[in-house]
């Protein structure tokens, strides 16, 4: 008997261990909708690497699928982030808030001033006290 050839008993309990692998990993392919629904997200990745539904149903092997799986959602973050660019590229600019520089009433720049001789009692800071 050749390397990697099966009986059909064999083929079989393989084909079974993949499937139960697979839903492990992506439980919606335990159903037929659930089947259907994957193949219609991953067909864009599929077109895009050029495979075919017949290469694509001759696949056995869990991680193929778990591949297309991530390819699939890799190529519509790719269009989402293409649309994003575009989107933001269209919008009009965002207009900077207008700031007031707010200058402090007399009396208060009086009060910090004295907050201030009353730390330092330097004479530096008795002269910008208003005594009036």
């Amino acid at each position: 008997m050749e390397k990697g050839s099966f009986s059909e008993e064999e083929r079989s309990e393989h084909l079974q261990a993949e499937f139960t692998r697979l839903v492990d990993r992506i439980p919606s392919m335990a159903t037929t909708k659930g089947k259907d629904e994957f193949i219609n997200r991953v067909k864009p990745a599929l077109e895009y690497a050029g495979v075919s539904l017949d290469e694509l149903n001759s696949f056995t092997e869990h991680r193929y699928f778990l591949v297309l799986d991530l390819a699939a959602d890799g190529l519509a973050a790719r269009k989402a982030k293409e649309s994003a660019k575009i989107k933001a590229a269209q919008a009009p600019p965002v207009a900077a808030p207008n700031r007031q520089v707010t200058q402090k009433p007399a009396a208060v720049k009086n009060q910090d001033a004295m907050k201030k001789l009353a730390r330092s009692g330097s004479i530096y800071d008795a002269m910008n006290v208003e005594f009036e």
